[in-house]
C-alpha cells in the first residue's frame, strides 16, 4: 500500500511555544556567620536560598471539556473493595480541534524553591589531626519540574500534570529533595617517635588514617498507577490513557492522584570510607606509599531506587478497578554514580613518588 501524506484525523501532536514564553531563571542568596572557637577551630552557620522562576512546562490546549465522572473501585491485595475514587475523564470526542490529538503549548508555568541551613565545624591541622563536620537541613519544592531524565521540559508527548493547566496541583517535595545530610571527615597523621631512627621512619611514624562519612535522610518518589484504559460511558473513549482522568501523559502525570506527592521513601544513605596510608621514605627525593582503602566499611546497603507503581488499573464491564501492584515501594537498585555499587569494597595500592 503506498504511503499517504494525510495522517488519520486525531493522530498528530502539535508542539509550539507560548506567545508569552519566558526563559527560566533563578534568584539566589546566602548569608553566613563564622566564629573562631579556638586557635585551630571554627564554626560556620549559613542560610542558603534559591528560587527558580518560569521553568518550562507543557499544557494541552486541545483537551476540551471533560466527560461524565467515573468512579474507580480500589481493592486490597485480596480483591476486596476498600475505597473508591471519582474523577471526571476527558474524552476523545470533546477535543477542541478533532484533526489533532494533542496541541501542546510549551509555556513557563513552573517554579521551584530551595531553603537550606548549614552548620560546619572545621579543625585545621595541629597535633597531627585535621577534620570537619557539616550538617545540612534543606527542603526542595517544585510544581512538577521532575528531575534527571523526566523533567517537564522533555514532555514532548504531552503534559505531565494531572489537572490541565493547573501546576499548583503538582506542588510538592522535589525528587532530589534530601531533608537531612551529615558529612564528617578527618585525617590523623601522628608523629609517635620524634627522632630519625630506622624504627621511627619505617615502622612507627609516617602512618596516616583518613575517614569520610556520609549520612542522609531518604529521598522520596511519588506513587504511580499503571493504566490500561480509562473507563468512560458506552460509546466514548478516553482522550489519553496516561492518567486516571484521561489527560496527562505517562510520566509525572500517571501519579496516584489521591496520594501525596513524594510519599514513598527510597532509603536512607549511610556510608563510611576509610584509607590507611603508610609512607616509606627511600631517599630525599623518593618515597613509596602503601594504601589500604575500604569503601562503605560497614557494608550498609541502601536503595537508590524503588518500585513506585502502587496500583494497576483494569476495566471490567465498564468499571475501573485499581488493584495493588506487587512489589510496591520495594527496592529495585542499590547502585549509582560514581561507584556503580554501594556494597563494601576493599582496595590495596602501591605508589612510587619521585
Amino acid at each position: 500500500m503506498p504511503p499517504t501524506s494525510t495522517p488519520p484525523a486525531g493522530s498528530v501532536n502539535l508542539n509550539f511555544a507560548s506567545k508569552d514564553f519566558r526563559s527560566p531563571y533563578t534568584q539566589q542568596g546566602d548569608i553566613a556567620v563564622e566564629r573562631q572557637l579556638a586557635k585551630d577551630m571554627s564554626l560556620t552557620v549559613s542560610y542558603i536560598w534559591s528560587r527558580g522562576l518560569h521553568l518550562t512546562s507543557v499544557n494541552d490546549i486541545n483537551i476540551g471539556a471533560p466527560g461524565p465522572p467515573v468512579t474507580y473501585r480500589i481493592n486490597d491485595a485480596g480483591g476486596n473493595q476498600v475505597s473508591t475514587y471519582t474523577t471526571p475523564v476527558y474524552i476523545r470526542s470533546n477535543r477542541v480541534d478533532p484533526r489533532y490529538a494533542r496541541i501542546n503549548v510549551v509555556d513557563a508555568g513552573l517554579n521551584s524553591w530551595y531553603n537550606g541551613l548549614v552548620a560546619q565545624f572545621q579543625k585545621r591541622m595541629s597535633h597531627g589531626l585535621t577534620g570537619s563536620a557539616s550538617y545540612t537541613w534543606s527542603h526542595t519544592i517544585d510544581t512538577g519540574q521532575g528531575g534527571a531524565g523526566t523533567p517537564n521540559i522533555f514532555a514532548s508527548g504531552g503534559p505531565q500534570t494531572y489537572v490541565p493547566g493547573d501546576y499548583s496541583h503538582e506542588k510538592g517535595s522535589s525528587v532530589l529533595d534530601l531533608r537531612h545530610r551529615l558529612g564528617i571527615g578527618f585525617v590523623w597523621a601522628p608523629t609517635l617517635i620524634r627522632n630519625n631512627s630506622a624504627a621511627a621512619k619505617y615502622l612507627v611514624n609516617n602512618w596516616q588514617l583518613a575517614l569520610l562519612g556520609t549520612f542522609t535522610s531518604s529521598p522520596a518518589v511519588t506513587p504511580t498507577v499503571q493504566i490500561s484504559t480509562a473507563p468512560v460511558a458506552a460509546g466514548l473513549s478516553a482522550a489519553n490513557t496516561g492518567s486516571l482522568n484521561g489527560y496527562a501523559s505517562v510520566g509525572l502525570g500517571n501519579r496516584v492522584p489521591f496520594q501525596p506527592i513524594g510519599s514513598v521513601n527510597v532509603g536512607k544513605a549511610s556510608k563510611i570510607d576509610v584509607r590507611l596510608t603508610k609512607n616509606i621514605p627511600i631517599k630525599e627525593r623518593y618515597k613509596a606509599m602503601f594504601t589500604f582503602d575500604a569503601f562503605n566499611l560497614f557494608n550498609h546497603r541502601y536503595f537508590t531506587s524503588v518500585q513506585p507503581r502502587e496500583y494497576i488499573e483494569t476495566t471490567t464491564n465498564g468499571l475501573g478497578i485499581l488493584n495493588p501492584a506487587a512489589g510496591f515501594a520495594a527496592g529495585t537498585a542499590a547502585s549509582g554514580f560514581p561507584d556503580g555499587t554501594n556494597a563494601r569494597r576493599l582496595q590495596l595500592g602501591l605508589r612510587f613518588i619521585w
